[in-house]
């Protein structure tokens, strides 16, 4: 379930992320956004690593 909702979270932040880079002049707003999307996704790879490493 965390897994999903951290999924959903970056999906939104990646897609508001492009909007204000391909939009706006404020690429450090948009840069923000991806780079959390990023960190999202590596935590929520870490997790499922684990999990995985756990249940064998």
């Amino acid at each position: 379930m965390k897994s999903k909702f951290m999924l959903i979270i970056s999906i939104i932040l990646f897609v508001v992320a492009i909007i204000i880079l391909w939009k706006t002049d404020n690429h450090v707003i948009g840069s923000a956004f991806l780079l959390i999307s990023l960190l999202i996704n590596l935590i929520r790879q870490f997790i499922y690593l684990w999990n995985n490493r756990r249940v064998k």
